[in-house]
Formats: C-alpha cells, sequence, structure tokens
C-alpha cells in the first residue's frame, strides 16, 4: 500500500490541457510490487511502477503511450523528482495522442483511398509513352497548373494562405510532369489520380473544381483510361 503522500504526488500530475485527475485509476495492493495507473477512456493507455518492497525503492517505470513508441520504459528510478517528470510524460503524451486522434483517423482514412485507388488500376492494359504523348501531355499540366492557380486566386482574402496552396501545387505538376518521361502509362496515370484525390482531400473548397479541370485538361486517349470508380471518388465530372 503507497503512502497518501506519494499518492497525492502522483494525483498532481494528472491535470493537463484534456486531462484532469478523475480520468486516472490508481491500482494497488499490500502484496503486489507494482502500482498501475490507468486512463479510463482509452484501453491500454496505463502506466506501471515497479519497486523493491524489501529496499522500499522504485526500480522501474512503464507506460503507454510512450513520446515515439507504443510502450516507453525507464529503469534505475532513484528520486520522487524523477517519478513526477516521468508521470507528467506520460500525461503529456495522453494529450498530444488526444489532439492527433482525429488527424491520424484522416491520415488512415486517406491511406485506405490510395490503396482503393490502386486496386482500380488493376486492369489497365499497361505500355510507355512516345515523344509526342509526353510533350502533349507536360502542355495540359501547364493549362491544368495555370487554371488552378486563377481558381485559386478569386478568393482575394486569403492571399498568405493562396501562396501556399499555389507553392503546393507548383510542386505536384512538377513531379507529374517529370514522371510522365519515367513512369509507364498506368503507373503514371495512378500517380495522378492520387495526387489529385489527396489534393482534394487537402482542400475541400477545390474538389468540385478538380473534378472538372482535372479531367477535362487530360488528352482524350489519358481521359478513357481513368476507372469509372475513380471519377465518382473525386468526383470527377465532363465539361459540359
Amino acid at each position: 500500500m503507497i503512502s497518501n503522500h506519494f499518492r497525492q504526488i502522483i494525483i498532481q500530475q494528472f491535470n493537463d490541457d484534456y486531462t484532469r485527475e478523475e480520468d486516472f485509476v490508481i491500482n494497488t495492493d499490500k502484496t503486489s510490487k507494482t502500482i498501475k495507473i490507468l486512463y479510463k477512456f482509452i484501453r491500454g493507455y496505463k502506466l506501471e511502477l515497479s519497486f523493491d518492497s524489501i529496499a522500499q525503492e522504485l526500480m522501474s517505470i512503464s507506460f503507454s503511450p510512450g513520446s515515439i513508441l507504443e510502450q516507453q520504459e525507464y529503469s534505475q528510478i532513484k528520486t520522487l523528482n524523477e517519478v513526477r517528470k516521468i508521470i507528467r510524460e506520460w500525461v503529456r503524451n495522453i494529450n498530444s495522442e488526444i489532439v492527433s486522434s482525429p488527424i491520424v483517423r484522416q491520415i488512415n482514412e486517406q491511406q485506405s483511398k490510395v490503396k482503393e485507388i490502386e486496386g482500380m488500376f488493376n486492369d489497365f492494359e499497361d505500355s510507355n509513352f512516345n515523344s509526342d504523348e509526353i510533350d502533349k501531355l507536360k502542355n495540359k499540366l501547364d493549362e491544368l497548373e495555370e487554371s488552378l492557380k486563377n481558381k485559386i486566386n478569386e478568393d482575394k482574402d486569403k492571399e498568405q494562405e493562396n501562396r501556399f496552396i499555389i507553392r503546393e501545387l507548383e510542386k505536384e505538376i512538377k513531379t507529374l510532369k517529370t514522371q510522365v518521361g519515367t513512369l509507364t502509362k498506368k503507373n503514371w496515370l495512378l500517380s495522378f489520380s492520387t495526387k489529385m484525390f489527396l489534393f482534394s482531400q487537402k482542400h475541400p473548397k477545390l474538389t468540385n473544381f478538380l473534378g472538372v479541370s482535372a479531367y477535362n485538361f487530360l488528352p482524350e486517349d489519358i481521359k478513357n483510361e481513368i476507372p469509372d470508380e475513380f471519377k465518382k471518388l473525386l468526383p470527377i465530372k465532363k465539361e459540359e
């Protein structure tokens, strides 16, 4: 059984931006050589303090989530100040996970969609671009870039944000132009489709415009190779 003083030291570390002391449970008993602290709301988020009951000394602390790995451990703990710092680190990790969870969830969803897009091209009959196709496609990408820049700049109230989006766009188009000469048609179209999807996810206000412009600026033979499933996903629309 831990002393009231030590219990209070532990509890004092629990309050942070998104956690309170009532969010945690401290489990201990007279015979156990460990103290277990559980975060109530997420299974697996816990901290364990192991100690030598004979020498009355702490030996190690392990906790999840860690700062980098799922689990982290400290050994040869000697002072109460070390205990405070380690518990605070654990609590900060929990707070960071709470904040990042929606972001992580969004990333996982996007990765799932990217795999779905890859599967859409499984039946694609592959070949290489010839020199005329490469030149034509690079010109079309220049037109697409200019069209998207004009659309982005329509929002006059967000000049700084617009500059950031345009730099990102320029980088993506430059990559696609470089890939035309090195990738097969299937792999280039997969790269193009993935980039357009992720760009639309990152900038939702451009989704509808991308659905029209990204499709209609492509050469006709490339348009015809885009799977119908992907057209629904972006969604891609023919120019009226």
